[in-house]
Order: C-alpha cells, then sequence, then structure tokens
C-alpha cells in the first residue's frame, strides 16, 4: 500500500508530519492538524524518542537504532529516518538501488544511493502494529468545500447552461450532415427553414454564452468576497501560538491562495464535470452516426489516456513541490523587505540576494520542468486536435462501405470527433489544474481546521477588575514533550499596584507576561479575575482588562490618529491631552501634517523612543484596568522615561513592569524576580537588597 503524503505546516513538525502518515498507512485516518492539537509543537521539534510516544499512544511500537545504508535494504518498510541531523523523512521503499522517500517539507522524492547517503544521519526508527491497535475511518469534510455545497444552486444553473451551450454546439455536425445530404435548393422551403433555425441558435448561443459569462463573474466575485472574509476573520482569531510556529512568507501565500480556490472551483471544477458529461453526449451522436467510429474514438481516447498518465503523474509531484517553492521564496522575500535595515546596517545585501536568488532558481527550475511537463500535455492534445478530422475523415471512407454511410454522415462524423475528444483533453488539463487545487486547499485547511479563540461571552459585558487578578499554580510548556518553561507560579496583583517582573534572559518573564495577557494558554492552573475564573469570562473581555505595549509591538501602516485609535472616535483635544500627558504632544505638532502624519509599515519613518511613546499612547487611550509594559520604555531617553514613569504613577492604574533596566521599577509595590521559569524571591526594591540574592545580584551587575 502506498503512504499518503502529508506535507508539514509548520516550522518544526516534520516528526509529527511523519507519525501521520505512519498512522494513515496503517488505516488508521487522522489529520495532521486533529494530531496537532493533541501533540503540539515546540519551537524545537520533535525528537525520535516523542516521536515513539505519539506513535505507542495509537498502539504502534517503535524501534530506534544505528543502520548504515547497507543495513537498510533487509528491512521492513516503510521506516522514519533521520535526516541532515535535524530533520524527518519517511523511507517508503528501495527498489533497484533507487531510495523512495517522504520529505515532509517537500514532497515524494527519488534518490540514487550517493544522494541518500549524503542526506542520511544513521539513524532509523522501525515500527509495527500491537494486536490493540484499531484502524479508524475519518468522515471529516473540507471546510474549503462547504463553499461548493453553500452554492449548490448557482453553480447548478452554471452548469445547466454551459451544457445547454454544449447541446446547442452539439447541434452544428448534424446540421451540416442535413445539408449536405438533402442537397437542397436555395428556394426550397427546407432551405428558409434550415437558415432560420440556424440564425435563431447562432443568437441563442451568443447570448447565453454572454449571459453565463456575467454569471460566472458575478459567483466569483459572492465566492471569493465570502472565502476571503471567513478566512480572514478565521486567522485574525487564531490562538497566538498559531502565528509563532509559521513565517509571515507562508501565511500571506495561505491568505493569496484563495483567488487561484475560488479560479478553480468556478471553471475548472465545473468544467470537469461538464467534460464527462459531453464524452456521454457527443459518444451517443457519433453512435447514431457509425458504431465503428465510436469503437476507433473510443480506443484512441484509451491510447491517450495511457500516454498522458506517466506525464500527468509526473507534473502533480512538480505541483506539488512547486508550491513549496513558492512558499520558500515568499518567506526570503519577505525576510528581505521586514529586515532591511540589519542588512544594510551589516553590509551584508550580496549575501541576501544571492540567498534570494538560490530559492528563486529553485522554484524557476522547478517551475520550467513543470512547464515543460504541461507543454507535452498540450503539444499532443493539439497535435491530435489538428490532425483527428483528417484521420475521421479517412477512417469514416474506409468504414463506408461496412455501414453504408453518406457523404453527410461522414462530414458530420469529422465534425463532430473534435467535439468527442476535446472534453478527454480537456480532462487532463483540468485534473491538473484540480492537483494544483489540492496543494492550496491543504494550506486553507490548516488555517480552518485550527480552532479559534472566538467563542462566545459567558458573563456581563460590563466585567470590571476592581479587586484582584489571581495566578493559581501556573505550570506552562511550549510543547507537549518540553520542558515546562514556567513551574508552579502564585501571584496575587492587587488593584492599583505596581508590580515589576525581573530576571535573567530566558528566565520566563516574557512567557509569564503572555499567560497573563491570555495571548498563551497555561497547561495546568487558572486565572481569576475578582474571583471569576478567565474561562468564564471568555477571551475578548478577559483581554479588554489589559493594554500592553510588548517587545515585539508595532505601529502599522496608516496615520497617526488611525495607529492611535484604531477606528474608535475620539476627539482631537482627547488625543492631544493624553500625548501631552506623556510628552508625545510636541513631536505631533511639529508634523506638518499632525494627526494625519503618515505612519510607514512597521513605524520606520520615527524613531524608535518616538514608536515606543506612540504605543504607549495608543495603550492608555483604551483606559485598560491592567497596563503591562515589556521593555515598553527601553528606547526612551531620560527625560521622556521620567516624564513616562511619573504619568504612570499618577493615573493609579494597575501595571506590570518587565525591565533589565532595574533602576526604573524601584519604586514598584512589588517585585517578582524570575529564575528557570519560577519566582524565587518577592519583595520591594529594599526588602529585596537587603536580602542579598539573586535580585541584589541583578542590581549590582545593572
Amino acid at each position: 500500500m502506498k503512504i499518503p503524503m502529508i506535507y508539514q505546516m509548520e516550522n518544526s513538525e516534520c516528526g509529527l508530519a511523519c507519525c501521520a502518515m505512519i498512522l494513515n498507512y496503517f488505516k488508521y485516518e487522522i489529520s495532521l492538524n486533529e494530531l496537532r492539537e493533541i501533540y503540539p509543537s515546540s519551537r524545537s521539534g520533535y525528537s525520535l524518542l516523542s516521536i515513539s510516544k505519539v506513535l505507542g499512544d495509537f498502539n504502534i511500537s517503535s524501534h530506534a537504532f544505528k543502520a548504515s545504508v547497507r543495513d537498510l535494504k533487509p528491512l521492513s518498510f516503510p521506516l522514519i529516518c533521520f535526516w541532515e541531523s535535524s530533520h524527518f523523512i519517511i523511507l517508503e521503499k528501495i527498489s533497484k538501488n533507487k531510495f523512495y522517500i517522504l520529505d515532509p517539507a517537500k514532497g515524494r522524492q527519488r534518490m540514487s544511493i550517493s544522494e541518500f547517503e549524503r542526506h542520511y544521519s544513521n539513524i532509523i526508527l522501525t515500527f509495527k502494529k500491537l494486536d490493540s491497535f484499531m484502524s479508524r475511518k475519518d468522515n471529516k469534510k473540507s471546510p474549503v468545500l462547504k463553499y461548493f455545497f453553500k452554492y449548490r444552486n448557482k453553480l447548478g444553473i452554471l452548469f445547466f447552461v454551459t451544457a445547454l451551450l454544449y447541446v446547442i454546439q452539439s447541434l452544428v455536425p448534424i446540421a451540416n450532415r442535413y445539408i449536405i445530404d438533402t442537397n437542397f435548393k436555395d428556394d426550397s422551403y427546407s432551405s428558409r427553414m434550415l437558415f432560420t433555425i440556424l440564425f435563431i441558435f447562432t443568437v441563442s448561443f451568443s447570448l447565453m454564452y454572454l449571459l453565463r459569462q456575467i454569471y460566472v463573474a458575478s459567483l466569483k466575485y459572492i465566492m471569493d468576497k465570502e472565502i476571503s472574509y471567513d478566512f480572514m476573520k478565521h486567522l485574525i482569531y487564531l490562538p497566538y501560538s498559531f502565528y509563532e510556529k509559521r513565517t509571515l512568507g507562508d501565511i500571506l501565500f495561505r491568505a493569496n491562495s484563495i483567488v487561484y480556490i475560488r479560479e478553480i472551483l468556478s471553471n475548472n471544477f465545473i468544467a470537469a464535470i461538464l467534460d464527462l458529461l459531453m464524452i456521454v453526449v457527443y459518444a451517443v451522436v457519433l453512435f447514431s452516426f457509425s458504431k465503428y467510429m465510436v469503437i476507433f474514438l473510443i480506443s484512441l481516447s484509451l491510447a491517450l489516456s495511457i500516454v498522458m498518465y506517466p506525464i500527468i503523474k509526473i507534473s502533480k509531484n512538480l505541483i506539488d513541490k512547486n508550491i513549496k517553492e513558492k512558499v520558500n521564496v515568499q518567506n526570503i522575500t519577505s525576510e528581505v523587505i521586514s529586515k532591511n535595515s540589519d542588512i544594510k546596517l551589516t553590509g551584508e545585501e550580496e549575501f541576501w540576494i544571492n540567498k534570494w536568488d538560490n530559492f528563486n532558481t529553485k522554484q524557476l527550475i522547478i517551475g520550467r520542468k513543470l512547464d515543460i511537463h504541461l507543454s507535452i500535455v498540450s503539444s499532443i492534445t493539439n497535435v491530435l486536435q489538428i490532425i483527428l478530422p483528417v484521420l475521421t475523415l479517412i477512417v469514416g471512407v474506409n468504414i463506408k462501405t461496412f455501414e453504408q454511410l453518406t457523404l453527410g454522415q461522414i462530414v458530420a462524423i469529422s465534425t463532430v470527433s473534435p467535439y468527442f475528444i476535446s472534453p478527454i483533453i480537456s480532462l487532463s488539463d483540468n485534473y491538473i489544474q484540480l492537483m494544483l487545487l489540492k496543494g492550496y486547499f491543504l494550506r486553507i485547511e490548516d488555517v480552518f481546521n485550527t480552532k479559534s479563540e472566538l467563542i462566545p461571552e459567558r458573563v456581563s459585558q460590563d466585567i470590571k477588575f476592581d479587586k484582584k487578578i489571581k495566578l493559581k499554580d501556573i505550570w506552562y510548556k511550549y510543547g507537549l514533550f518540553d520542558d515546562y518553561v514556567l513551574k508552579g507560579i502564585n501571584v496575587t496583583i492587587k488593584k492599583g499596584e505596581t508590580v515589576a517582573i525581573v530576571g535573567e534572559s530566558g528566565s520566563g518573564k516574557s512567557t509569564l507576561a503572555k499567560i497573563l495577557l491570555g495571548l498563551l494558554e497555561p497547561n495546568i492552573g487558572s486565572i481569576e479575575v475578582d474571583g471569576v475564573e478567565k474561562e468564564e469570562i471568555g477571551q475578548t473581555l478577559y483581554r479588554k482588562i489589559f493594554g500592553a505595549v510588548l517587545q515585539n509591538s508595532t505601529l502599522s501602516y496608516g496615520t497617526l490618529r488611525e495607529n492611535l485609535t484604531f477606528g474608535h472616535f475620539v476627539s482631537d483635544e482627547e488625543l492631544m491631552t493624553n500625548l501631552n500627558s506623556i510628552g508625545l504632544s510636541n513631536v505631533v505638532k511639529s508634523l506638518p501634517l499632525g494627526l494625519e502624519t503618515i505612519i510607514a509599515e512597521e513605524g520606520n519613518n520615527f524613531s524608535g523612543g518616538q514608536q515606543q511613546m506612540i504605543l504607549l499612547a495608543r495603550c492608555l487611550l483604551s483606559k485598560p484596568s491592567v497596563v503591562v509594559l515589556d521593555e515598553a520604555t527601553s528606547s526612551l531617553d531620560n527625560l521622556s522615561q521620567q516624564i513616562t514613569t511619573s504619568y504612570l504613577s499618577e493615573i493609579g492604574t494597575t501595571k506590570i513592569l518587565i525591565a533589565h533596566r532595574l533602576d526604573t521599577i524601584k519604586s514598584a509595590d512589588k517585585i517578582l524576580v524570575m529564575h528557570n521559569g519560577e519566582i524565587v524571591e518577592i519583595g520591594t526594591h529594599r526588602e529585596l537588597l537587603e536580602l542579598g540574592g539573586i535580585y541584589k545580584q541583578l542590581y549590582s551587575n545593572n
């Protein structure tokens, strides 16, 4: 049995993708998305041990050991191989000194011994089903295909109109036969009748074709609008962890794939169904003329299919690789644009252009191979369409004596035979497009199948933070098989308090802030607001309690006003009062367009300090109950720092500060000192210095 190819969708889930392929190979049907929900990946990926544990949970035993390339041939396949010392692939079989592998990152590949040896890291995982193993049938429907069923009535109308156009088209050869065989005179009644009918058919065909094109354009608009909106809405409401494990380029590629899906669904999918129908219709028309000609054309079609099959099969693999390489090019392009200042400062323009060129060249090479294979298909079909009428005339003349065919019937057969072959040719083209659709589907479905945070809120819309927020025994790790990065965190934050979190890099400060803000969900433990569990409040309302400026917070392209208000109405007076309180009003007044000044993407036309002040102003404009600042004032000069700190003290808002500059948090009511994911010290600045522990050491070094 052939192993189904499953591509990894996250940067570090090659091991999990291999598990999904093995499970499906053993008839336990499960999607990578479903497997990911059970075994979330870490930022460092999966080990052989974690892969073994995953398979073991499904009653598949596994054994890992070292093996050279020569040791592989006698073993039972498939195997999971350690690859390039940082990746996992499946070795499906070895045949005639060729290694057939399934790479979750690149797809199916066939390699020579030397090529395989160059990448293979001499470690494998073998496995077998236990007696307790049970197969499973996955009946889940594609979330994208629901749009096809939703618009089935509109697509049905399109199908009917297109079918009617084909029927009108099929009447042409019948008319040809009648004209030739009756040898009518110009003044005869039949002549006038025939021309009248042909005129009606011509006008009907033209009008129906025009209406069909208008209808297709309208249908595309409706489908594109709804699919795009649903995709973006679902994407925006996906959990923060989704974005952590995927590149910007990959996500952009998925969003752009919607256009291709809509085009293929509205054009090729319907065309493929109609092609099957028209093969039957034209076969019936041909059979009414000559059964021998039908046998000849069916034989020709079968021969064409046999010739085309290996070419289309190769094209399928190239399509998969081409999509993957396009994603890689999109990734590196996004990286070059976003890191432009770093590239210029390091003087590494040539390095990056060469890196981009390598990825782009790989994609172009695969694209060229794909174009060549598609050109072969196109050449065969074009030649066939040119010679087929002549060929059918020759065959028709030869079988004329057997079936007593008239000249009109022979001409009609010659006319209709290309119509019979054309849908078969079209089917091959549409099949390739539908294979392309599958590649886009996988990436779109990865978004739709990931659970969003958009769930009904369970409590009043007017929830307030009046007393305290309590973190109870919080434990967190990024992946199921990773070590905990937060361990047993217990903290109570009272209303109006200023709480600082300090510690060495990697101690868990930012992760704790993300847990508190609801960006990450703890594996163990709970969060309460005034005694109400966070789950009872709901994510959206819970997050409205907070305002935050994190290390990776950035400005968006748009006006300064838009960046400050995010579409909410705020008067100029209130805006300027807010900006003045943190010392930014003079900067705004000095700008020729003031609040209407356009901010470049990520705020690149403002200094680092100005960006932080704008972000802080935006945070405070929403009047949050709790402000979380993660190194949010690190780029400010001393005067701006003093103004900002003074204002934050005046407003009495609960503040949670994460800082490396410890002189900025001396006045905090409570300082939490973190070490290896645990809170090891709690107290005021003076108390912690007197304690003489980690905080004193950090403060002295600072």
